[in-house]
C-alpha cells in the first residue's frame, strides 16, 4: 500500500515544495563528550562522526534507523534545544517560499558533503531546519547509514 502524498507546502512567497519526512534528530548538550559516551555505550549508537576537536564541539551517530547529531552549546531555556530537521524535495524553492522566516542573511542554502539546509524559525522561536541530500537521500539517517557501508562521497 503505497503512503498517501503530503500536500504541497505554500508560503508568503507563493513557492511550493513537500516535507518528505524527518531527517534527524538534532540536541543541544552541555558535554558532548559524556553525552556521546551515554548514547554509544548505554544506547548502542554507532558514532559515525567524532567532532569533539571542532569550534562547535559535535557527534553524529545511528541509533536504529534515526540520525542523533549531539551539539555542544549553552542552551537557552526553552529554545533550540532540541531541533526538528525536514527533508524536502526542493530546496531551493523551500528557501525561497520562507524568506520572511529564514534565520541569517545568507542568499542560498549552506552545503557541506553535498547536503544542503538552511533554518527557519517556528512561531516558538524554535529553528526548525530544512534540508535536501545528495542522490534523492529521504533522510540523514539513509546518508548516515552510506557512512557506516563506506560507500558515502
Amino acid at each position: 500500500m503505497a503512503e498517501p502524498e503530503a500536500p504541497a507546502a505554500t508560503a508568503a512567497g507563493g513557492g511550493h515544495f513537500r516535507i518528505r519526512g524527518l531527517s534527524h534528530l538534532a540536541l543541544v548538550v552541555a558535554d558532548v563528550a559524556v553525552t556521546t559516551a551515554f548514547y554509544r555505550d548505554r544506547l548502542g549508537m554507532a558514532v559515525i562522526h567524532d567532532g569533539r576537536a571542532e569550534a562547535v564541539p559535535n557527534a553524529k551517530g545511528m541509533i536504529g534507523q534515526l540520525l542523533l547529531e549531539l551539539e555542544q552549546r549553552e542552551a537557552k531555556a526553552g529554545t533550540d534545544t532540541i531541533t526538528p530537521a525536514l527533508t524536502v524535495d526542493d530546496i531551493d524553492a523551500a528557501f525561497a517560499a520562507l524568506a520572511d522566516v529564514r534565520i541569517g542573511v545568507a542568499d542560498q542554502p549552506d552545503e557541506m558533503f553535498g547536503v544542503r539546509y538552511f533554518s527557519v524559525r517556528d512561531p516558538d522561536g524554535r529553528a526548525v531546519e530544512l534540508i535536501a541530500f545528495p542522490n534523492g537521500e529521504a533522510d540523514l539517517g539513509a546518508f548516515g547509514r552510506k557512512f557506516l557501508e563506506g560507500s558515502a562521497a
